[in-house]
């Protein structure tokens, strides 16, 4: 089953004043369901494109578009497939005359939810995309704003086969070669089912904008290993107005879960109420400038696993991965990257294993495996990392990719741990050294960085 709805043209305007029209807003709702066998459904929105705007006129602002798809099935053995899309329209374009303005880009928010009463393998995945702003063909304008972009994706199974969920929200930009200030974007994924979990958010934010992803993944079942993967990135690192908090709600489910949640330039407030509550807290705000200083808090970050089922000796896998894409080109003073270890909540007992990596373009940069509980503990209490020159690590076009992998194994129920974090650019305070295991690691790593500078010469 297939639902499409795309919003038409605004008209242009060729005057000497006023504004063209705006594109037409696109609304889609589908539902399906089958009791008997598999269920597929498409839902897509597209927003209209503003209108043409000249001699004098201002272009139309682009249509919004949402989009909602719900589709769920019952019985055994079957497939339940649900994809949903909103687009933001684009805004329109200046084909002459000065001091008219582009219209801004419309903004999309589209949620999909699968939901399998039997036992049926789950496929669901959502996309939203803002709209761009428009173009100029002759004379000055004024650039407008871009669409901003939401998007939800919920799968769950009752039985044990996989259940996979994608989540993905772009906010717009300005069109090539006319820069705009661009839409912030948000993605939330969450998946649960009796068997294989694997949940992706991926939220890119456009020029200046902020980016928040959260995901979730949680088996009702013994045995099972449940995946979570989560990316944000954001374009502009000055600006630290727009971001929201995610709720961490996530981290508190019961079951056998892998969860992460991000915000990517948090405010002032919301980096503030992270600094303090405990010693080790605080010894990690002294660390970032934040008060009349020059640090960039590039984001903040939840990582965290749980098993609440006895196991009965089955070992269970959960891994927890966040991915970040970080621009050096946007800092107005490199210095460090420094990782902030705020603290961690912990339950009856810990994991049979547990270990904690940090990758800086696919390189381990640091690798930690605890023995208990104690030593998990000890390491992300107030401790800060100074992972070196952040000019120097990221790549030749200045992009640095940055990863946080938490993995997990369990054969008993009762366990759960979860971990607050902090990443920045700052070279204030003393940091506290890293073990000599990960200064070796750095070393590599550095070493790698040469390597690869010298052979893009």
């Amino acid at each position: 089953m297939a639902v499409n709805a795309t919003g038409g043209t605004g008209g242009s305007k060729q005057f000497a004043s006023g504004t063209a029209g705006r594109g037409g807003m696109a609304t889609a709702n589908g539902s399906a369901g089958n009791d008997a066998g598999a269920a597929s459904l498409n839902v897509r929105a597209a927003g209209g494109a503003g209108g043409l705007g000249g001699l004098g006129a201002s272009s139309g602002d682009g249509g919004d578009a949402r989009s909602s798809a719900s589709a769920a099935t019952s019985g055994d053995g079957h497939s339940l497939t649900v994809t949903g899309s909103a687009l933001g329209g684009a805004g329109g374009s200046i084909v002459s005359g000065t001091q008219s303005s582009r219209g801004r880009g419309g903004n999309a928010i589209s949620s999909s939810s699968g939901i399998a009463y039997g036992n049926s393998v789950v496929s669901v995945q959502d996309t939203a995309w803002g709209g761009m702003t428009g173009s100029a063909g002759s004379g000055t304008s004024i650039p407008g704003h871009s669409g901003f972009a939401a998007s939800y994706a919920y799968g769950e199974n009752h039985g044990a086969a996989s259940v996979t969920v994608l989540s993905t929200a772009r906010g717009g930009n300005g069109a090539v070669g006319f820069p705009s200030t661009g839409g912030s974007a948000s993605a939330e994924a969450a998946g649960s089912g009796g068997g294989s979990v694997d949940a992706l958010a991926q939220a890119d934010a456009g020029s200046d904008a902020a980016a928040n992803a959260s995901v979730l993944a949680v088996s009702t079942a013994n045995s099972m290993v449940s995946t979570v993967r989560l990316a944000a990135t954001a374009s502009g690192y000055r600006d630290a107005t727009r971001s929201a908090s995610i709720s961490r709600d996530s981290l508190t489910a019961v079951g056998t879960w892998a969860g992460a949640d991000t915000t990517i330039l948090p405010d002032a407030e919301l980096v503030a109420e992270h600094f303090v509550g405990s010693p080790g807290r605080e010894r990690v705000a002294q660390d970032f400038d934040l008060v009349g200083g020059t640090s960039d808090i590039f984001g903040l970050l939840a990582l965290g696993n749980s098993q609440s089922f006895s196991a009965d000796g089955t070992v269970m896998e959960q891994t927890t991965t966040a991915d970040f894409t970080l621009d050096i080109t946007q800092l107005l003073d490199p210095q460090h990257l420094l990782i902030g270890l705020l603290g961690t909540s912990t339950a009856q007992t810990a994991f049979d294993t547990m270990r904690f990596q940090i990758l800086i373009d696919d390189v381990t940069a640091v690798d930690a495996t605890f023995g208990s509980k104690a030593d998990a503990v000890h390491f992300f209490d107030g401790r800060t990392l100074d992972l070196g020159d952040v000019a120097f690590l990221a790549a030749a076009d200045g992009l640095l990719d940055l990863s946080f992998v938490f993995d997990t194994t369990s054969s008993h129920g009762g366990d759960s741990f979860s971990a607050d974090l902090v990443f920045g650019n700052s070279l204030r305070g003393a940091a506290v050294p890293l073990p000599q295991t990960f200064v070796l690691l750095l070393s590599a790593l550095a070493g790698l960085s040469t390597l690869r500078r010298s052979t893009s010469c």
